[in-house]
């Protein structure tokens, strides 16, 4: 607001610049032109007002009709914002240095445990294969000292004997 016409408003305008009062609201589409008309009325009828109003420029003001909602209703609201926007987040409280620390070291420690539960976890499952190779090996020894064995002396058998004959024949 340009500072000689708040000299000329007077009091009343310098309580609107210091925000003591509220400024008068313009008049919308609503207040001008009733339901039921169409944006091209609505929109030539905004012209109007302006013209009439004291605020007037010298020159004539066009006004950009607005657009036709999908469904019809023109007096609905035309959204200049998402409501995304409006979401207004709350800053982050300052916390004290003490009260930081504690945290980080409250995390500090979880990480430290859930290292050693996972280490934990994998020591146990290397002892677990430890243990099925070890059961495997002695279950083998067990099968070789339970077989029936038949030592060849006189090796012109071997060279006789058919492939199956052969694959059953186990070095010692």
């Amino acid at each position: 607001v340009k500072p000689e016409r708040l000299a000329a408003a007077g009091k009343h305008a310098e309580d609107l610049r210091l925000g003591r009062v509220a400024p008068e609201p313009e008049p919308t589409l609503l207040d001008i032109v009733p339901l039921g008309k169409s944006v091209l009325q609505v929109a030539e009828a905004k012209t109007e007002a302006l013209a009439a109003s004291s605020k007037a420029p010298d020159h004539p003001v066009k006004v950009k009709p607005r657009r036709v909602n999908t469904s019809g209703r023109v007096w609905k609201a035309v959204h200049s914002k998402r409501s995304s926007g409006s979401i207004k987040k709350s800053k982050a409280v300052n916390v004290s240095f003490q009260k930081r620390m504690a945290r980080k070291e409250k995390i500090l420690a979880g990480r430290n445990l859930q290292r050693e539960l996972v280490a934990e976890k994998k020591l146990s499952k290397e002892e677990e294969k430890r243990r099925r190779e070890q059961k495997r090996m002695t279950k083998e020894e067990n099968e070789k000292k339970s077989m029936i064995t038949q030592t060849i002396t006189k090796t012109a058998k071997i060279k006789k004997m058919s492939k199956k004959q052969l694959q059953s024949i186990m070095k010692a």
